[in-house]
């Protein structure tokens, strides 16, 4: 078995490439700010599903990059899912599907508020749930369906960097949270201990100064706005390497928080863990990450799950083309897994 599996995981590469070779990543770009990234990729093993009348479930719907090119390269009946946990990207989105006469349903509108499974019927293939993804299992066990395709893209959108949201080391406003129900970002900056800072810093960002870092925010309370909290970060970089620094070091520290404040990398586990029972028989699950701290827990999960799933032993990387016209997608790591 082992051996067919990697026979099958090499054709797949080689087909893979071939696909990209025929076509061209500027046939995607939209008048949309957010591209949706490593979308061939993404469309090239949605068409190894062959299932009739499958379901699809996007669990990080963001502006509807990926979820609007998979509704418009499916010819049968398919249904398509679409989790996000951020109504002001459900907003978003929401005009991208009017503006491209999609026709959709909003089953709820806030975290706290019921699904309306009423709302479901034929006549409609698309559906919107303002849900963490974690949410997944519960959801689709409430319709009694499991998922044939599955795709969830673990960054954020360029709105949440263009806007003053509180995501960007450019504007104003300090706020990681991507839902109502997060804790609030000042307040764990500005009351949380100098240690319990280092531990965010250290282990969510991955930062080398964190100990500096959360040293520095103590003295400075209270922090009041992301361009105070990168200034501080900048002063600490300097005073230790004596030179000048690029504003993008600070990255790794807001990383950090938001990583916390929304229990991303929890709300993937949960996922992950429920992968088995909303995945039908030959489904195919992608995962698209951007830091090392992700991508580590779904190559981790791919280890453990290589008796039920066709693994690709290493990420798929955009290709030199894709990141020269969209660069945010220079650290994406795709994984896929295939089930038996």
């Amino acid at each position: 078995m082992k051996s067919l599996k990697n026979i099958v995981s090499k054709e797949l590469l080689e087909e893979l490439n071939i696909y990209l070779n025929k076509t061209k990543i500027e046939d995607f770009k939209t008048e949309f700010l957010h591209f949706p990234v490593m979308i061939r990729e993404v469309l090239f093993f949605k068409n190894q599903i062959k299932k009739q009348d499958p379901v699809f479930l996007d669990c990080t719907l963001g502006s509807a990059g990926h979820s609007f090119f998979l509704y418009q390269n499916q010819k049968d009946d398919a249904i398509f899912f679409a989790m996000e946990r951020d109504f002001r990207m459900i907003q978003i989105a929401e005009n991208r599907l009017k503006s491209t006469k999609i026709p959709y349903i909003l089953l709820n509108s806030s975290l706290d508020e019921n699904l309306n499974i009423d709302l479901l019927n034929s006549k409609i293939k698309f559906y919107i749930i303002h849900k963490r993804f974690s949410f997944a299992k519960d959801f689709l066990l409430s319709i009694q369906k499991k998922v044939d395709f599955l795709i969830c893209d673990l960054g954020i959108s360029m709105h949440h960097l263009k806007e003053d949201w509180g995501f960007s080391y450019k504007n104003k406003n300090l706020d990681f949270g991507l839902d109502q129900q997060t804790p609030d970002t000042k307040e764990i900056i500005n009351q949380y201990s100098e240690k319990e800072l280092y531990e965010i810093l250290h282990i969510y960002g991955e930062e080398k100064l964190a100990k500096k870092i959360a040293k520095e925010i103590i003295i400075n309370r209270p922090i009041n706005s992301a361009i105070q909290l990168k200034n501080l970060i900048l002063k600490v970089y300097a005073k230790t390497y004596k030179k000048y620094v690029p504003e993008k070091v600070v990255q790794r520290a807001f990383q950090a928080f938001r990583i916390y404040v929304n229990s991303e990398l929890e709300e993937l586990k949960t996922l992950l863990d429920s992968l088995d029972m909303i995945l039908n028989p030959k489904g195919i699950a992608i995962f698209i990450s951007f830091h090392s701290l992700e991508d580590k827990i779904i190559k981790d999960y791919s280890r453990q799950k290589n008796a039920t799933y066709i693994v690709l032993k290493k990420p798929i990387l955009p290709t030199l083309e894709e990141c020269k016209i969209n660069p945010s997608s220079n650290s994406a790591r795709m994984r896929i897994l295939w089930k038996i």
